[in-house]
């Protein structure tokens, strides 16, 4: 198994050098010893980050976003930067330590990468080392698929996650009719803003734009005004324009505001394209039919509902996006953002 091990460590170094154009998010721990669990789900059987800390620098490898009572914790650099161990769960029982004097370091960015396979065999390694530093094989192998992050023992860290960047272009369809009360038009907002916040494109070449529609539509932000590589994504600009928008009232034609995106959205020639409809169903026109056009013309389209609890018509959202996995409520935004970002980026 470690000749496989080995194998799968040369294809992580592949990756880091390959010629592929690398999107690379980056994020802050405190000394605090609390994980992150900002990441997107795990595919494969590696996991490669950088980091920069003086010591002490942590990652939990879950079947659950947000860890569990058994997980695998890989602590590297602790005891003052002299120790790396492994254990099954956080904080306990050292299953295997090595001597690791001077692994990390406070001023420059570290690279490592951990590999598993099915039999419980585990490896750590350098980036640019394809021979693992630390490896232990698990007799009760645990599930993986997701990845926290934290720092301890007085030691704060700076976090950056790369991957092969994304090019993209999405449109926020939103409603601001007299059927969605004024503390759901809020929760549209916060929804949206909390969307461009997540990790799943952050760092990807994404641009978006908003749309909001009543009886006629009108577009809010195009979509070429914003270019969101870069980690620009959540820029304090698009941000604020969100903030901003005023509820209007009014008659719903949701099937007009579809075709109105469908036909003046400045959509990149060879990008994947997307829209997120936020509405509660509720409409006067035929929306089932323009969201099947749009489809057609090669547009993704998710729906969010949004309006009256009770009131929100799930059929018809479902009938827009033509996936009933494709519908969130307002509390999904990560959910959603990571969903288009899998269907868009592969």
């Amino acid at each position: 198994m470690l000749g496989k091990l080995l194998l799968t460590a040369a294809a992580v170094l592949a990756a880091i050098h390959g010629s592929s154009a690398q999107a690379c998010v980056t994020f802050s721990t405190d000394p605090k010893y609390r994980y992150h669990w900002n990441l997107p789900e795990l595919t494969g059987s590696s996991f490669t980050f950088e980091v920069k800390a003086d010591n002490g620098a942590f990652v939990a490898l879950s079947s659950q976003q947000g860890g569990m009572s058994a997980m695998y914790e890989i602590l590297i650099g602790g005891w003052n930067n002299t120790q790396s161990v492994i254990r099954t769960c956080m904080g306990c029982r050292n299953r295997v330590e090595v001597s690791t004097i001077g692994i990390l370091s406070p001023i420059e960015y570290r690279t490592f990468w951990i590999t598993w396979s099915p039999d419980g065999a585990m490896a750590v390694g350098k980036g640019g080392e394809t021979q693992a530093f630390m490896q232990w094989t698990d007799p009760f192998p645990l599930a993986i698929a997701y990845a926290g992050y934290t720092t301890g023992y007085e030691s704060t860290g700076l976090w950056r996650f790369c991957g092969e960047a994304c090019s993209a272009d999405l449109v926020f369809v939103l409603d601001v009719s007299s059927s969605i009360p004024r503390d759901q038009f809020d929760l549209a907002k916060n929804f949206m803003l909390d969307f461009i916040a997540c990790a799943a494109f952050q760092g990807h070449d994404i641009r978006v734009g908003v749309i909001l529609y009543n009886c006629v539509p009108w577009t809010r932000l195009e979509l070429r005004t914003r270019s969101l590589r870069r980690r620009a994504f959540n820029s304090p600009g698009i941000e604020k324009r969100i903030e901003i928008m005023r509820y209007e009232g009014g008659v719903t034609r949701t099937g007009v505001a579809i075709r109105y995106m469908k036909d003046t959205s400045d959509f990149r020639d060879g990008v994947p394209r997307a829209a997120v409809i936020l509405t509660d169903g509720q409409t006067s026109d035929d929306s089932a039919y323009e969201a099947g056009v749009a489809r057609a013309a090669g547009i993704d389209l998710y729906a969010v509902g949004v309006g009256i609890p009770g009131l929100v018509d799930q059929a018809a959202l479902e009938t827009i996006t033509d996936y009933s996995d494709r519908v969130f409520d307002t509390t999904q935004a990560c959910v959603a953002a990571q969903k288009i970002a899998d269907d868009l980026c592969g």
